[in-house]
């Protein structure tokens, strides 16, 4: 994972704020003074802060249901509203996995556990991830298949992917990627905007009954089905 993540589940500062700490020569990696962007993994490198040996918090996993116009940060130099201003009472320091853009909403999952976040992310893994996407037109038969079998973005050519109609302009979507605002994207070439976006599931984890704004930690028999998916 990256060493501001690391250090940021460790209690340190904010990841952006930690950038700073690495530029100041004040975090050391394995005794050698470390790099902005650096890669650690936690259970091997010995990484320090001021001279002192960190060690990253109980490990907390929770689901959180992102509203609408809430940014997947811990904070804005813009002063918008994050995800940060939801988790103020969670009694750990945990940060958002992966993407969900500030115009959609949906299931996101939360944690300290670095290593799982990394797979949870990682296309290799290839984790479902399903929304529901509501468009300004229908597909045709022709698109919707173009959709599934892949469409060419500036990044190259997205992996296949689900589409199925749930009525008029209305898609369920399933990923195994996680490019910034791909199903947009996807939809812009093929013609269509999407109105609103909505992620209601992730591996084995379902939206259900969250409403906006809302928390839920996960159990130890559901992070355990979750884990059987990423390793």
């Amino acid at each position: 994972m990256r060493l501001n993540r690391y250090l940021a589940s460790c209690g340190v500062a904010s990841r952006r704020a930690c950038d700073r700490l690495i530029e100041e020569g004040k975090v050391f990696v394995n005794g050698v003074k470390a790099l902005v962007g650096q890669l650690v993994n936690p259970e091997s490198d010995r990484i320090e802060y001021n001279g002192k040996l960190l060690s990253a918090e109980t490990k907390a996993y929770y689901l959180f249901y992102k509203p609408f116009l809430v940014l997947t940060t811990l904070d804005d130099p813009q002063g918008r509203k994050t995800v940060s201003d939801f988790i103020k009472n969670i009694p750990e320091r945990i940060f958002p996995v992966g993407r969900l853009d500030y115009d959609s909403e949906g299931l996101l999952f939360l944690t300290n556990d670095g290593t799982l976040a990394h797979r949870i992310q990682h296309p290799k893994y290839e984790l479902e991830k399903e929304y529901v996407v509501k468009t300004n037109q229908e597909l045709n038969s022709a698109q919707e298949q173009e959709f599934r079998n892949g469409i060419l973005l500036e990044e190259g050519k997205t992996s296949p992917a689900g589409l199925e109609k749930i009525n008029h302009c209305l898609y369920q979507v399933v990923l195994h990627q996680g490019w910034h605002r791909q199903i947009r994207r996807m939809m812009s070439v093929l013609g269509c905007e999407v109105l609103s976006l909505k992620r209601v599931k992730i591996g084995p984890f379902r939206l259900d009954r969250l409403r906006p704004g809302e928390l839920k930690k996960i159990l130890p028999a559901e992070l355990k089905e979750l884990k059987k998916l990423l390793f």
